[in-house]
């Protein structure tokens, strides 16, 4: 004959005991949750002070998101145009301006793909001082070109070619041939942090005092902001940027 606490477990619903998760568990479960939520950075090390934050673009006056009744682009004659991701604004860079730019250099390779050789990354960044380390894995003969360098050089398959870059500012490495690319790469005059796809950003452990704040992108404009840090703060700095596009960004 069963028990009486083997039928009490017998009237509880099955669904409810299925839903039992052990207390230890729960609290596991939480603290991962809490840690993948969690979007600010870690204290800094003794003396110094962190910035952190996000890159976003400001839509122009009177924007209409697409299909959100403005039908400009059902317009035949914009039939070209692409709509812009106001949340995700492209590779951009957030740097500090008079600050000495850290070690840092930019490692790229050549290979081959369906539509010819490319570049990769097509985009990047380097501090000043730092150097450009590129490699043809292509398996062909390729000729790079950087005009701002005054670079024009074969590179044979295998081989590697390295150059430090003195001035910051933006350069352009072309592939030469029958299916030309390119890569564009920033090099920064202080420290700085590769925007994440998000427009998030940080730049952690730095020194004490005022310091100006400055986005580099790839189409817009940049923003610039005036920031004092402070040991021991970790201190979030939006950055917004309008959406007029430009050649270069460092004007």
């Amino acid at each position: 004959m069963p028990s009486r606490s083997a039928s009490v477990r017998n009237r509880v619903p099955r669904s409810e005991r299925a839903l039992r998760i052990p207390a230890a568990m729960l609290l596991g479960m939480i603290a991962w949750v809490a840690a993948g939520c969690s979007s600010v950075p870690e204290a800094p090390v003794q003396g110094k002070g962190t910035l952190w934050g996000s890159f976003r673009l400001v839509p122009p006056d009177g924007y209409t998101p697409p299909g959100a009744g403005g039908g400009s682009y059902g317009d035949p004659r914009l039939r070209g145009v692409v709509s812009v991701d106001y949340q995700k604004p492209g590779f951009s860079v957030v740097y500090l301006e008079d600050r000495p730019p850290p070690v840092s250099g930019c490692a790229l390779t050549i290979r081959e793909t369906p539509t010819g050789p490319r570049i990769e990354p097509s985009h990047g960044a380097l501090a000043a001082g730092g150097s450009i380390d590129i490699v043809n894995y292509s398996g062909e003969k390729q000729i790079l070109s950087i005009p701002e360098l005054g670079e024009l050089r074969p590179l044979d398959p295998g081989a590697r070619w390295q150059r430090p870059v003195d001035d910051a500012g933006e350069i352009t490495l072309h592939l030469l041939g029958n299916s030309p690319a390119h890569a564009q790469l920033f090099v920064s005059p202080g420290p700085f942090s590769i925007c994440a796809p998000d427009g998030r950003w940080t730049l952690a452990n730095q020194e004490p005092g005022p310091a100006r704040l400055r986005t580099w992108n790839v189409r817009y404009p940049p923003a610039t902001q005036e920031v004092e840090i402070l040991p021991g703060s970790v201190l979030e700095v939006p950055l917004r940027a309008t959406t007029t596009p430009v050649e270069n960004a460092m004007r």
